[in-house]
């Protein structure tokens, strides 16, 4: 079974709410008229189910190293579950965390970052890299970078949802 990956931004008073709270915004984004909204507003970020390949990107490697690149995508707190398994949880990156993945991913190449990484993900891949799977890996990565950027300057956390 496939998990995708939400990432949303959110102030550190909501992350006080609590977790009932944040899973809420993320139920909110369910709608395709919020979700557009909250994507286009620089509020939500989706991965969807190519956050691996995200990953493999960032970092060569599918576990976490500790670095500032194993932020990014799952870095951070969980907070539990909230779906009917086990792949349905809520993890929060606070802004201190934020900020240092927005300092990651501003010395971050994406051409350079897929052109290091390639083999890693050609491994996923079966060893097909369409030069489409790779540009839109490439967008990824630079929407990460405006995402995390703009929740850096707000001093936002960042709640992640991952869903199966």
């Amino acid at each position: 079974m496939a998990v995708g990956v939400l990432l949303r931004r959110v102030t550190p008073a909501e992350v006080s709410r609590g977790i009932g709270h944040l899973e809420e915004g993320f139920e909110a984004t369910m709608d395709d008229d919020v979700f557009e909204a909250q994507a286009a507003d620089g509020i939500l970020c989706s991965l969807g189910r190519d956050w691996l390949f995200v990953q493999l990107a960032l970092t060569g490697e599918l576990h976490d190293g500790g670095g500032p690149e194993d932020l990014v995508v799952f870095g951070g707190q969980m907070l539990g579950q909230v779906g009917p398994t086990d792949r349905d949880v809520v993890i929060v990156l606070p802004p201190d965390g934020v900020a240092a993945a927005a300092e990651y991913l501003r010395g971050v190449d994406p051409t350079a970052s897929l052109s290091r990484h390639r083999a890693a993900l050609a491994g996923r891949t079966g060893g097909l890299l369409p030069d489409t799977f790779l540009a839109g890996i490439k967008d990824y990565l630079e929407s990460l970078r405006r995402f995390y950027a703009a929740a850096a300057e707000a001093g936002d956390a960042v709640a992640k949802r991952t869903y199966s």
